[in-house]
């Protein structure tokens, strides 16, 4: 007969070996299985989509473990989808900011702590267009601008086409986040610009056979005198070399001689705002040249 200090050893000891012998399933298990998310095609360097992307979802449960159950997924809240086995598939094809959650359970209830993957998508094109020049302007020098619009992303850049006196659109400004930007043409030539848009999401406006706005240069605009190379920007190497002239009261290539010291004031002030300016023919020298962006 087996004394209760021999059983007192000998049932822990029967317990071990049970647990040993009984299958994984049987064992105890309170570790949850782990889900990884992978979504194809991932997204750009601004993290947006613009198609349709497919995420897979993959669970997998710890070494002699019960092993996976099943798969929840829901979409922004809703009600959650629940798929067998340790695998799903979601296609996410709504524009806009979509948050898919997800856990894995095994087969004794262990549940994952859910997850989140964000998918931002925009497959809609922007759209722009240059905007109409003023009445006033036949110089050889203007102002082009240009405006677009994006409801989903947001306009990235553009880039600004132009065409010579109706020959084919070649690109004039690639690739800018500016609005703006100064053109100069020959006089006599008629000049034609559009603009195509591209947005965060990598969307590009269609291409266009025309042109947004027109404009003929009927003569040549003066450029300011300390402009020596006619080039409608002021560098820093240019108005200094007119100032030192006017405080030495040397004559200048281009007149008025002697400089008058508001005609150096202005130049300084065109390139404090940007080096590139333009000719207002409603005005007198020197306020005639003012920033481009004016």
């Amino acid at each position: 007969m087996i004394s209760r200090r021999q059983m007192t050893i000998l049932v822990p000891v029967l317990l071990a070996a049970v647990v040993v012998l009984l299958p994984p399933s049987a064992r105890a298990n309170n570790i949850a299985p782990t889900t990884t998310a992978a979504a194809s095609p991932g997204p750009n360097a601004d993290g947006w989509n613009n198609g349709d992307v497919t995420v897979s979802l993959t669970a997998a449960d710890d070494a002699g473990g019960s092993g996976v159950k099943e798969i929840s997924y829901s979409l922004n809240g809703s009600a959650p989808t629940i798929v067998s086995g340790a695998s799903a598939s979601i296609t996410v094809s709504q524009e806009g900011t979509t948050t898919l959650t997800y856990f894995a359970t095994d087969n004794v209830g262990n549940q994952e702590s859910p997850k989140t993957l964000t998918i931002k998508m925009d497959k809609t094109a922007p759209s722009s267009q240059v905007l109409p020049f003023p009445a006033n302007e036949a110089f050889s020098s203007v102002t082009v601008q240009w405006t677009g619009a994006d409801a989903g992303s947001g306009i990235k850049d553009f880039t600004i086409y132009v065409s010579d006196n109706g020959g084919p659109f070649t690109i004039w400004q690639q690739n800018i986040i500016s609005t703006s930007a100064v053109f100069v043409g020959q006089p006599g030539h008629t000049y034609s610009f559009y603009s195509i848009a591209r947005d965060v999401a990598g969307n590009v406006e269609a291409a266009k056979s025309a042109g947004d706005q027109s404009i003929t240069f009927l003569y040549e605009a003066p450029g300011h005198p300390a402009d020596t190379n006619n080039d409608w920007r002021l560098s820093i190497n240019e108005i200094t070399a007119y100032g030192a002239a006017w405080k030495r009261g040397d004559p200048w290539q281009s007149g008025p001689n002697p400089i008058p010291i508001d005609y150096v004031t202005n130049a300084g002030a065109l390139w404090k705002t940007g080096e590139q300016y333009q000719y207002d023919s409603t005005k007198n020298p020197p306020l005639c040249w003012i920033g481009a962006a004016e």
